[in-house]
């Protein structure tokens, strides 16, 4: 398993998710949801915001790993790698463990929070039904 790294610019991201709780940087310029590891809107405002998102996301794209790209991965075979876009916009990167997910492009997905691995609380997202 390959943990995050948290760094000064993506900490409130990871404090938030250890209270399951996602934020996301929003610009108070032109009021633009943001990647949370990006430092500057393209309006040029650099004094962005962390605001909490819905946790709604929609999947992108998804594609199932049955070789390691990384020996730290090995022992996570298979996976379901996935790309989410949230309500608000920004795109992340997420996964589901195995390969047996019914999955098409274009389905909702919930934000999660699974058990603390070695301090950190990950962000996963998890098809979901919505009304």
């Amino acid at each position: 398993m390959i943990l995050p790294q948290p760094t000064a610019t993506t900490q409130p991201f990871w404090d938030a998710a250890a209270r399951h709780r996602l934020l996301l940087r929003r610009c108070p310029g032109c009021a633009r949801w943001l990647h949370p590891q990006l430092t500057f809107c393209g309006c040029g405002h650099t004094a962005l915001e962390w605001q909490e998102a819905s946790g709604d996301a929609v999947l992108v794209s998804y594609a199932v790993a049955r070789r390691a790209p990384v020996p730290a991965l090995q022992a996570d075979l298979p996976f379901t790698l996935l790309l989410v876009r949230t309500r608000e916009g920004p795109q992340l990167v997420s996964a589901l463990p195995g390969d047996g997910h019914t999955l098409h492009c274009g389905m909702p997905m919930r934000v999660s929070f699974p058990e603390p691995a070695e301090g950190i609380t990950r962000v996963y997202f998890a098809p979901c039904a919505r009304a």
